[in-house]
């Protein structure tokens, strides 16, 4: 979303200047603050919460309670996140809500995974750096160290 080289930003200039668009236009793209500004918000409010609960967990015990109250069995998809994921991140939070004993709350049956529609727009193709639709398909599968050139690019986000 920036030219990466006359615009590149700090980590600083990031979180310095995630709630303002005329500091974000800066160094961002004009047509993403907007778009932006919306990750950012939600980024925020999740400072809001009790850092030792996770969504995910809430996500688990909703289903439990479905399933234990209702004696059926709840088909989850799960659609991967990857722009804040590596693909073995990914992997490992399918592991997380299929294993209770990973989890600690109960199993869940996952039946599949969405890939995501991440390559048709502008905006995620430009945040993930990729080219091409088989550049998603590699990251997808962890071809050829992609995961490591991502985590690179976009750091540890767990």
């Amino acid at each position: 979303m920036t030219d990466s080289v006359l615009d590149s930003p700090t980590y600083t200039d990031i979180l310095n200047d995630g709630d303002t668009a005329t500091l974000l236009s800066e160094w961002l793209d004009i047509s993403y603050v907007t778009e932006y500004s919306k990750y950012w918000e939600k980024w925020v409010a999740q400072n809001d919460l009790d850092s030792t609960q996770k969504y995910i967990d809430d996500f688990i015990e909703m289903v439990k309670k479905i399933e234990t109250e209702n004696g059926t069995t709840v088909n989850v998809v799960y659609c991967l996140y990857i722009f804040s994921n590596t693909a073995t991140q990914c992997v490992n939070i399918i592991k997380y809500l299929r294993d209770s004993t990973i989890n600690h709350i109960y199993p869940l049956t996952v039946v599949g995974v969405e890939m995501g529609n991440e390559p048709y727009f502008d905006y995620a193709r430009l945040i993930m750096g990729w080219e091409s639709f088989e550049d998603y398909w590699d990251y997808l599968n962890g071809v050829n160290g992609v995961d490591a050139e991502y985590e690179e690019v976009l750091g540890d986000s767990l």
